[in-house]
């Protein structure tokens, strides 16, 4: 069965309950699935769901609607930020690092089911999970350094963790 929660009436993320499987849909195809404001919130909300009931799931999958993964950080939210100041910046990233980070604290296995390109902050939230399992067509990459950004949302630790430190600096840079 699907899990709807907040208000609007297409929510950004989607919960169904397959079996004893918790599956996490990334559900703006229109947009590779990039992290948006919505995005967040509802991913955010959806983990909470996870974490109050997770004596009924056995294991969690994070995957995207269409045809990506997450295409990473939305552009036009990002831009957005520019025209904030660097405090209220430092603590809206720091919330939209939280959301998608917190897939690190939930009490059950959490697989990434990355279907197609899976894109800087998409490939950090899917290098948070336990286990990623990539479709023959998928595209991986952390394009932080080319884009002119610090790899962020535990980039450097999480790839070196998983990689090893000299794939992870040939990826980063």
């Amino acid at each position: 069965h699907s899990c709807m929660l907040g208000a609007s009436a297409v929510m950004a993320v989607r919960l169904d309950k397959v079996g004893r499987v918790a599956r996490i849909i990334l559900n703006q195809p229109d947009k590779m699935n990039a992290m948006t404001a919505q995005l967040v919130e509802d991913f955010g909300q959806v983990l909470e769901s996870i974490h109050l009931n997770a004596s009924d799931y056995g294991a969690v999958v994070i995957t995207g609607a269409g045809k990506a993964f997450s295409a990473g950080g939305d552009q036009a939210w990002l831009k957005q930020r520019c025209k904030d100041t660097a405090s209220r910046n430092s603590q809206i990233m720091h919330d939209f690092y939280h959301r998608f980070l917190a897939v690190r604290s939930l009490p059950l296995p959490v697989v990434a089911a990355i279907n197609g390109p899976a894109v800087g902050a998409g490939m950090c939230l899917a290098m948070a999970c336990d286990i990623r399992v990539a479709s023959r067509s998928a595209k991986m990459g952390f394009p932080f350094v080319s884009l002119g950004l610090h790899p962020g949302m535990g980039a450097t630790h999480m790839i070196a963790s998983v990689a090893g430190y000299e794939t992870a600096y040939r990826l980063l840079l």
